[in-house]
């Protein structure tokens, strides 16, 4: 069964839902990729969750790492998903990306 991908007025909003939705490690690791292509702030796991719909942000850095990307991270304090703080928590920032993964990133569209 395939999902339809409803056009919008709005720059794609139903298509960017369907993405969002989407769990299949692809459409994460191009969610991931395209959010640190238009943001400066990098990402720590909870807001990977919260904004992208990714639960395992370090086994998604892993996964691209092993594609030839290269981050820096920071740990931090950072609320959880009910506002409780934890010590420790990483934030990745993306340095480079192999030029295919940044077009697929792009191509995709994959920011919600």
């Amino acid at each position: 069964m395939t999902q339809k991908k409803k056009a919008t007025g709005q720059g794609g909003l139903s298509q960017n839902i369907v993405r969002l939705n989407s769990t299949a490690t692809p459409a994460q690791h191009a969610r991931l990729l395209a959010y640190w292509l238009t943001h400066d702030c990098g990402l720590n796991r909870y807001e990977a969750d919260r904004l992208l719909n990714v639960c395992h942000l370090a086994g998604r850095v892993q996964d691209l790492e092993a594609k030839g990307c290269f981050f820096t991270f920071a740990d931090e304090t950072a609320p959880d998903l009910q506002g409780r703080l934890h010590n420790g928590i990483r934030r990745y920032w993306l340095k480079s990306a192999p030029a295919h993964l940044l077009r697929a990133a792009n191509d995709e569209g994959a920011t919600p």
